[in-house]
């Protein structure tokens, strides 16, 4: 630390401030702690921008005559300058008596191969509950119609808020404004809400967590699940490798940084804990009937998507949503370079493995024998759909134009044999 260092002084209890001023130059000057900060405050007294980086190469701009004011542990902060003597003041905060403090790390459970995970809301709600005799039966009634919303251009499952609308999950919704008031740091609320088994849920700016492995600016969601304070790492969760759900690590830092940078929050602070077991809720067969007759017609299942929804509700639904993604892969191929969604495939794939998991269900528990040839029949389509998706994967690597004709070709048939198996499904289950 500089020689103009002050000795740390008590301001209430809990906490202990400690200040001093020293002049930035071109050259970077460390300033290292021998106890963990928890905030941080930086005044520009000079005429020209400094750059404040915290552990890490994320620059900070502190402008000329103004305050940078940061919640985030650190030991070590870094400040430098385009000119020489830019004068600066600082101000940092730190706990009284938590020098030494113990180790104590908590993981909460969480599902490995979540049976949906195209988005991470899917993912993290079948993460969390476990798929048995009790849930089942409420699986098996849903996760029929998919849809295409055309403002926002994406695919999705009509029973999308599945994360606040599982019964067997309880859902506080906080906002920022109230964790920033109520708390040093975000670090702190995710390690009291983990604590108290909640799963915490919102929105980080990607670009900050190395786990996504990103050089964009930008807004995602994840799922931290878990802590270890000696570490200082938070355990999170999201579709990480390539669109695939994993569990990884971020540290405290680097979710501070990512939460502060938010730019726009319509997700808010989400905390999910496992509800009573024992709430149990029937096989809804009339509502599977409607959904599947819905599918078929291009049609809503529900008289809109579950809510509380933010998107549009001009949407295309059922089996057009083929059409809708195939029309989209013959304009793209118009173009001189252009990307796949992968996430349409996948989604479609996902919906294939639920109808069969959905007819095995209804032969076995509710002695529906009459489907099984028509259960071998959508297997067949899964193995299919699960072909085309890994078709797009390679396409978005090789950009091989020849394998869109492939593409195309593949829809269409599967769309077609969907249409016969399905409307066959209908009349069994309306006998």
């Amino acid at each position: 630390m500089p020689s103009v260092l002050e000795p740390a002084r008590s301001i209430n209890e809990e906490e202990e401030e400690i200040l001093f001023t020293d002049t930035a130059r071109p050259e970077l000057t460390n300033y290292n702690y021998t106890q963990k900060q928890h905030c941080i405050m930086i005044e520009n007294i000079g005429d020209e921008t400094i750059f404040l980086a915290i552990e890490s190469d994320i620059e900070y701009l502190v402008h000329p005559m103004s305050l940078l004011d940061m919640k985030i542990t650190f030991n070590t902060f870094s400040i430098r300058s385009l000119k020489e003597h830019q004068k600066f003041k600082a101000i940092t905060r730190q706990r009284i008596g938590h020098t030494n403090q113990q180790e104590k790390i908590k993981i909460l459970q969480m599902n490995e191969n979540p049976i949906l995970n195209t988005y991470n809301s899917y993912a993290s709600v079948f993460s969390i509950i476990e798929l048995d005799k009790v849930t089942l039966p409420w699986f098996h009634s849903s996760f029929i119609q998919i849809c295409y919303d055309s403002k926002y251009d994406w695919y999705f499952f009509e029973n999308h808020n599945v994360l606040d609308a599982c019964i067997w999950l309880k859902n506080c919704k906080l906002t920022r404004e109230t964790i920033q008031r109520r708390y040093n740091n975000v670090t702190e609320f995710v390690i009291e809400s983990i604590d108290s088994d909640y799963y915490a849920y919102f929105l980080v700016n990607p670009y900050y967590i190395s786990a996504f492995n990103t050089d964009q600016q930008g807004l995602h969601e994840i799922l931290i699940f878990g802590y270890d304070v000696e570490n200082e790492w938070v355990y999170i969760a999201n579709n990480f490798e390539n669109g695939k759900y994993i569990k990884s690590k971020c540290t405290f830092q680097e979710l501070e940084a990512s939460f502060q940078h938010v730019t726009f929050d319509w997700v808010g602070i989400h905390l999910y804990k496992k509800n009573d077991p024992e709430i149990k809720v029937k096989f809804n067969r009339e509502y599977v009937i409607r959904s599947l007759k819905a599918y078929l017609e291009g049609t809503p299942s529900l008289s809109q998507p579950t809510p509380p929804s933010w998107w549009t509700y001009d949407c295309v639904y059922g089996v057009e949503v083929y059409n809708k993604l195939i029309s989209q892969i013959t304009a793209g191929t118009e173009q001189e370079a252009f990307d796949l969604d992968v996430r349409a495939f996948h989604l479609f794939w996902e919906h294939k493995k639920c109808m069969v998991l959905r007819i095995q269900y209804m032969i076995e528990e509710l002695g529906k024998v009459q489907l099984t040839s028509l259960w071998k029949q959508y297997e067949e389509l899964q193995k299919r759909s699960f072909v085309i998706r890994n078709v797009a994967i390679k396409y978005n690597f090789l950009k091989n134009k020849n394998v869109i004709q492939t593409l195309i070709n593949g829809l269409q048939e599967i769309m077609e044999m969907e249409k016969i198996i399905i409307r066959n499904i209908i009349s069994i289950l309306e006998e």
